[in-house]
Formats: structure tokens, sequence, C-alpha cells
């Protein structure tokens, strides 16, 4: 999935080598999450490995807006609260 929103692939990888390369087109500021789930035994608990990686990450935008400041309802607390580090 690119940026956490929709998949760039999906389909089954063939393992029968040992191994197998993923690739996806790198063309902007990206970050990347690969997810592959094995099915091999039918009677075997499920495995699941993740990887990322981040394309040009200081370039990457904010996918969603950040959340409003929080301003306080009313006087700041004592010195002596607890509340206070």
């Amino acid at each position: 999935m690119k940026n956490g929103d929709v998949p760039v692939q999906s389909g089954p990888l063939n393992l029968a080598s040992g191994s197998a390369n993923v690739s996806v087109p790198a063309t902007e500021p990206r970050a990347y999450l690969l997810e592959v789930y094995s099915t091999a035994a039918p009677d075997a608990k499920p495995l699941v490995a993740v990887a990322g990686a981040a394309v040009d990450p200081t370039h990457i935008t904010p996918h969603s807006p950040p959340p409003p400041t929080l301003t306080p309802s009313g006087p700041p607390p004592s010195p002596n609260s607890p509340m206070c580090p």
C-alpha cells in the first residue's frame, strides 16, 4: 500500500525458488508497506511478514490535516498541581 491507503499491487508470489522480488514504480515521495501472508499449509498457523520503505521521505506531504490546537478552557494549572511535570 502506498501512504496507507490504496493497494498498489496484490496477488500470489511464487516462492518455489526460495525467494521472490516485488517492485513498484517510485516516481514520487511515498511511503510503502508490503504485507505478505503465507497460506502454504492448511493446518498450520498463517504467517505474516511486513516490510516498509520510503521514497524521498523528507518530501512526503501529510495525508491528513493536523489536529486542531488544544486551547485551555481556564487558568493555567498551579506549579504545585500534580498535573504539572
